[in-house]
């Protein structure tokens, strides 16, 4: 079985293939609160993968009705759960992208419409899966799709 791991490149393409929907800039919260949701879905195939299928790290989501605060306390959340599942070595070029697009614009977040807010965390998470590719990094190697 090829086992597939996190593969950043996969994700700046992406972005820069979509980068006017993204309105990317300094000004621009979506790349980061996009990213946070790719972030979600490797803790969420973390912890499937560790607890026979459960995540519960879902509980967290309140039903994707998300504000700034809330994400706020999902990335370090995220962040925590991620180190517990795996090395905290694992993901780092991706828990770096979160910081480069998602911290450095927070201050930003209270001013975007909570709707828009969740619309992009969300599409990440359902996006999170589509930037892997085969891997020989046994840190950032992630069987469950």
């Amino acid at each position: 079985m090829d086992k597939k791991g996190f593969d950043i490149q996969l994700l700046e393409e992406f972005f820069n293939e979509h980068a006017g929907m993204f309105g990317l800039g300094e000004e621009s919260v979506r790349p980061g609160v996009f990213s946070l949701g790719v972030l979600v879905r490797q803790v969420f195939n973390q912890q499937a993968r560790a607890l026979e299928g459960a995540t519960p790290f879902d509980k967290k989501l309140q039903g994707f009705n998300l504000d700034a605060r809330k994400l706020r306390i999902i990335y370090k959340d995220a962040i925590d759960k991620l180190n517990k599942y795996t090395s905290v070595h694992a993901y780092q070029e991706l828990k770096a992208f979160v910081n480069d697009h998602f911290f450095l614009t927070n201050h930003l977040l209270d001013r975007v419409p909570n709707d828009e807010l969740s619309f992009y965390f969300v599409a990440g998470l359902e996006y999170g899966n589509r930037f892997k590719s085969n891997t020989n990094n046994d840190n950032e190697q992630d069987t469950a799709e």
